[in-house]
């Protein structure tokens, strides 16, 4: 049994790609997964620390073992799975025994418009319930819609809808949301959308 961290990181290089793996260093950049042979660096989308790295690994690969990307003469890589499937992998591994979510540089994108009229994206860390002060078990409406409420589970950002357990931005993106706005702008609570609860939206 080893410690260490589990790692979401994407490529913007092969974004239809996600890459799962492990380390037993500090942190995620001591990984050092950027080389001359990777044209862009690597981010991490979501960092889980693990009691048990190697069997947390192990559980999450055989679970999506479906989703595992082969190269065109079939040849499997290990580490690398078709995006697809990443929200329902981080749902999946932040339920496992001994792992705890300690994502710090995450970031969500929204897409603004500048003075001119010009359509631009900015990045900047993710919103959690916990930030913006909303507890588990309070109640939150897609586009401030009552018939459309949906149940906090966690501090992060799960959600239950009709019996199943979404994040935030899945779900909005399911209900009609879509685009890159983040799932925080859909999303309301007691009439604010969760996004204008944001301390540093607060601060303008």
């Amino acid at each position: 049994m080893s410690k260490g961290l589990l790692y979401f990181a994407r490529n913007s290089a092969f974004q239809h790609l996600i890459k799962i793996g492990k380390t037993t260093l500090a942190t995620f950049e001591a990984r050092g997964l950027s080389s001359s042979n990777v044209p862009e660096p690597f981010e991490a989308i979501a960092i889980f620390e693990c009691e048990d790295v190697d069997w947390v690994e192990k559980k999450v690969h055989k679970q999506f073992e479906q989703f595992r990307h082969h190269s065109q003469i079939w040849h499997k890589t290990t580490e690398f799975f078709w995006s697809g499937c990443v929200e329902e992998a981080k749902i999946y591994t932040r339920d496992l025994k001994g792992v705890k979510e300690i994502t710090n540089s995450v970031t969500e994108v929204i897409e603004t418009t500048t003075e001119t009229g010009e359509k631009q994206t900015k990045r900047l860390p993710n919103t959690t319930f916990e930030m913006v002060g909303i507890t588990i078990g309070e109640k939150i409406y897609f586009e401030n819609d009552t018939t459309k409420v949906a149940i906090v589970k966690d501090k992060i950002n799960k959600i239950e809808y009709g019996g199943k357990t979404y994040t935030l931005s899945q779900l909005a993106s399911e209900l009609g949301g879509g685009g890159r706005v983040s799932g925080s702008w859909y999303f309301f609570y007691n009439g604010k959308r969760i996004w204008e609860l944001r301390p540093d939206q607060q601060e303008k």
